[in-house]
């Protein structure tokens, strides 16, 4: 009887409704154009909602793209197919080379049901065969957003970025 009530326990509390979070922060990646060329930047927007009561921090160096890469600190692309095939293609991310002339990164808030949003350029990650043509699906992970000073979130994006390149 113990063991049922247990895994009846577990069950309602992994139930989630397809629109709704356990953790009401979402990410959403959104591409700036409608189709990209090979060999060029690939500008992409990550934007941040915080439904949570509280303010929740993102640190960066950066949110646009810059030479020494300072925006994507914290910022992973965690998934790369091309052309529906399910073997990611992902490779590096790109080298985080801050001058000496910026004393660190800052911490933004995102306060209570608003968003922030970075750009970046996802051609600065490395992709086995190169960002070649074809249709991408990118995932990206925004990652030690902190709730409290104490507590870190990492976060998904979703859903998928389907993404054409010529």
């Amino acid at each position: 009887m113990k063991h049922i009530l247990i895994a009846i326990l577990v069950f309602c509390v992994t139930i989630v409704s397809a629109n709704d979070y356990a953790i009401p922060v979402s990410v959403h990646a959104q591409a700036e154009m409608a189709l990209f060329k090979s060999g060029h930047p690939l500008p992409i927007s990550l934007t941040v909602s915080n439904g949570l009561s509280a303010t929740l921090r993102f640190t960066t160096f950066s949110t646009s793209p810059n030479d020494w890469n300072g925006e994507t600190m914290n910022i992973s692309l965690v998934e790369v197919y091309r052309d529906g095939k399910r073997r990611n293609l992902l490779l590096n991310k790109p080298e985080l080379s801050a001058p000496s002339t910026v004393s660190g990164p800052a911490s933004h808030p995102i306060h209570s049901n608003a968003t922030l949003t970075i750009m970046i350029d996802a051609n600065k990650w490395t992709i086995d065969g190169g960002w070649a043509p074809g249709q991408y699906e990118l995932v990206f992970r925004l990652e030690k957003m902190t709730i409290d000073g104490r507590s870190e979130l990492s976060v998904v994006s979703d859903p998928p970025l389907k993404v054409l390149i010529q």
